[in-house]
């Protein structure tokens, strides 16, 4: 049988489906061994990387946990029980909360509680070449399994989870299933025929195909992804197209440099910001951009300004009291309304990256009037540090009323766009992007496409660069669809820089000059 998702880490994967045993609510133990299953949780945890590390440990490390489980414990609940009620009751408040973020960070309470309940016994692992059936399994966990695993489903997990971005990293083929597939997940989890027969999962298109002819396994092989450096540029057509890559944390960019990437497409400068009561200092913003910049001398290096509100909240930022979900006051909007703090950050971004091939990106732009905005605070800070020029100045667009007044922001000075594909896409279907229920892929939509497709030539009008710097960059389905738009680069994650480089080289894919 045949289950249609989203693709979310490119590559194919052949083998039995597998999913941890559910745990059990009655192993024996108090509150000694509730803290030795933390113990070997944060152990565990700090092999991730040191920001992944810290999340987990701030989560973990929650006084909810000491008081939900002391309190079943005293009311004669088993030590699993009671640690299974708390992820459910801290999960079932954060779901109630206005803020977006912390909204979603109730799923990691949900499978930290679940992985406190496997460690309170012999822990579980998954069987060679098996495929991770993924519902309540924490990052840590996926990092742990890796070396064993072939390919892994996420079962109603958004593909901007934590254990999606850890999947991405490894290279390990992954889709993303709404909840319409449990029933799936629940014979994997029994280990029934269906699931233990050798089945299909394609990272590239999105699909798993359980209990597998043998001719569909001899037409899709296993394959991987390869991460070895590919410094060389690409040339498709007599035209080049840069593959850049996305930069999230300053430990992205040695990677990225190292795989080969052409520059830096995003660099999400609220890393900064995210989770913390104030501002970073000048000095500590300033450096840790500067420790970028040393990476990618001579290449060019898209910045975009803070990018705080919706899903991403931090340094103090004050919240209206409204639920606005992903809509409302983010972005640019926010930090027009907080020049002061727009213009620190600006200054930080300039002198940190001071003699780089710098273009600076503003997020969330819906109005030319915004651009202008921005534009004139960043040639006051140009002036105030006495820099010998301005950057090249650009927009990243989400919002789909920007793609129709293309021709007013290059007037207004902007020189390239990049589309924001993940909001750009939740905005067009009005779909939320945290959430794979009535999720809809932009790979398999013509309406998004014909969009698309109508804003990339818009754009090459008006004189315009165009960029991709959104998750679809990196879906297989799209590379020929991006090819034929003519865009001039495509930015993804690190480690798929030099995939994506081999993809677009291969001749198969070049397309026709009418797009899809």
């Amino acid at each position: 049988m045949r289950y249609s998702g989203i693709g979310v880490v490119p590559g194919i994967s052949n083998g039995p489906l597998w999913a941890p045993p559910m745990a059990s609510a009655s192993p024996p133990g108090g509150m000694a061994a509730f803290e030795a299953a933390r113990r070997r949780f944060l152990a565990d945890a700090a092999r991730l990387p040191d920001d992944l590390s810290a999340t987990y440990e701030a989560i973990v490390l929650d006084s909810a946990w000491d008081e939900g489980v002391a309190r079943g414990l005293q009311a004669g609940a088993s030590l699993g029980s009671a640690l299974q009620t708390t992820a459910e009751g801290i999960a079932g408040t954060l779901e109630r909360l206005d803020d977006p973020y912390l909204r979603a960070r109730a799923a990691d309470f949900i499978q930290l509680g679940a992985q406190l309940t496997r460690l309170l016994g012999d822990a579980p692992s998954p069987p060679s070449g098996s495929i991770l059936c993924a519902r309540d399994v924490s990052a840590v966990e996926l990092v742990q399994w890796a070396p064993s695993l072939a390919g892994v489903v996420l079962f109603d997990v958004a593909p901007t989870a934590h254990v999606a971005i850890v999947a991405r990293g490894l290279g390990l083929p992954t889709i993303a299933l709404a909840r319409t597939a449990r029933d799936l997940y629940e014979r994997a989890e029994r280990g029934d025929e269906e699931a233990a027969a050798t089945g299909v999962l394609n990272g590239f298109e999105g699909w798993l195909e359980t209990n597998a002819a043998s001719a569909l396994l001899e037409r899709f092989p296993a394959e991987r992804i390869v991460a070895e450096a590919d410094p060389a540029p690409v040339n498709v057509g007599g035209r080049s197209v840069g593959v850049f890559a996305n930069i999230n944390l300053p430990d992205d960019a040695p990677l990225a440099a190292a795989l080969g990437a052409d520059g830096i497409g995003l660099l999400r400068t609220e890393f900064l910001y995210a989770g913390r009561p104030d501002p970073p200092p000048l000095d500590e913003e300033r450096a840790a951009y500067a420790q970028i910049a040393a990476r990618f001398r001579g290449r060019p290096i898209i910045v975009r300004t803070l990018d705080l509100g919706g899903d991403k909240v931090g340094a103090g930022i004050e919240h209206d009291g409204l639920d606005h979900g992903m809509l409302g006051v983010r972005g640019i909007r926010l930090t027009l309304l907080r020049p002061e703090l727009f213009a620190q950050h600006l200054r930080a971004v300039l002198e940190g990256f001071a003699g780089a091939d710098l273009r600076l990106m503003f997020p969330m732009v819906t109005l030319p009037e915004e651009f202008a905005r921005a534009r004139e605070i960043v040639g006051e800070v140009v002036r105030d540090i006495g820099a010998a020029a301005a950057p090249r100045l650009g927009i990243m667009l989400e919002v789909p009323a920007a793609a129709f007044a293309l021709d007013e922001f290059a007037r207004e000075g902007v020189s390239f766009i990049s589309l924001g594909t993940n909001d750009l896409a939740q905005y067009f279907f009005a779909s939320d992007r945290l959430s794979l229920e009535g999720a809809i892929d932009p790979a398999t939509s013509d309406a998004f496409r014909t969009f698309v497709a109508e804003t990339v030539a818009r754009a090459q009008r008006a004189g315009l660069e165009v960029g991709v710097c959104g998750e679809a960059a990196a879906s297989a389905l799209l590379t020929p669809f991006w090819l034929a738009c003519g865009v001039d680069e495509l930015s993804v994650a690190p480690g798929l820089v030099p995939w994506l480089k081999g993809r677009l080289r291969d001749s198969s894919l070049l397309p026709a000059k009418e797009h899809p």
